[in-house]
């Protein structure tokens, strides 16, 4: 599971202790946004505004 603002660095440590317990660890990445909150607050609304896609499971 991912967090904000969580550096990549913290999800080796993450891994590394659940492995350790018997559990499949992967980490992934994506890419990172670089602005202050209220801008990214703006950016967030403006992602809401477009249409939807619908996703079938």
């Amino acid at each position: 599971m991912h967090g904000l603002w969580t550096p990549a660095a913290v999800f080796g440590l993450h891994g590394s202790w659940l492995r350790r317990r018997g559990h499949r660890a992967l980490r992934f990445a994506y890419p990172s946004v670089r602005c202050t909150l209220s801008k990214m607050r703006w950016t967030w609304r403006a992602s809401l505004a477009q249409p939807r896609r619908s996703t079938s499971i």
